[in-house]
């Protein structure tokens, strides 16, 4: 019974440590700094498959219990149909940025590239116009896009709405920068943005 329970105990030990629990958590902001309620943060890969939460009217969001040393990938996506902050002065903006006037920074790119093909051009202009006046279909791409607070398309760092987790060893945080697809000023006043 001895060599039993001393065997158990061992047994306990190496796989305790083999099946290290981490979290991942963060919060998502608005472009005003507010925090952006109502966000469905998705984490995918490993041994889980797919855990599901909701930012809170906080912002927050948290995976408890992910095992160490696997793989994973967050993707974050709100709904939204409203043209809460979009206007015609979106349009003049993204102008300015084909003609190479204006530029105020990542931020500002991803809400002008609407049909997230990597570039800024009059296609962009062309649906966001039609979306403004009724007549276009759909947002190409959804409302949202997020991306790591570190993102800046011109130097290829952080990461926008998928982000690889590799090996994971230890807690982590991430945390995310909200962006209203075609409010190329920031001026959206989302009701979720607190």
């Amino acid at each position: 019974m001895k060599n039993l329970i001393s065997t158990l105990f061992i047994f306990c030990l190496i796989n305790c440590t083999l099946i290290a629990q981490n979290t991942i958590s963060g919060e998502v902001i608005c472009r005003n700094g507010g925090l952006l309620a109502n966000v469905t943060v998705e984490l995918t890969g490993g041994t889980i498959g797919i855990m599901t939460v909701v930012t809170d009217n906080t912002g927050t969001y948290t995976f408890n219990d992910v095992p160490a040393n696997e793989d994973y990938n967050i993707h974050l996506e709100k709904d939204g149909n409203s043209l809460s902050g979009v206007s015609t002065y979106d349009l003049v903006l993204m102008h300015k940025y084909i003609l190479n006037i204006s530029n105020d920074g990542p931020l500002f790119f991803l809400a002008s590239d609407i049909n997230n093909s990597g570039s800024v051009t009059i296609l962009d202009i062309l649906i966001l116009r039609e979306i403004i006046l009724g007549s276009g279909g759909p947002w190409p791409i959804g409302p949202w896009r997020f991306a790591t607070d570190d993102y800046d398309n011109t130097t290829a760092s952080g990461y926008v709405d998928d982000v690889p987790v590799v090996n994971l060893q230890e807690n982590l945080t991430i945390n995310f920068v909200g962006v209203y697809v075609g409010d190329v000023n920031g001026g959206s006043v989302d009701t979720d943005c607190n």
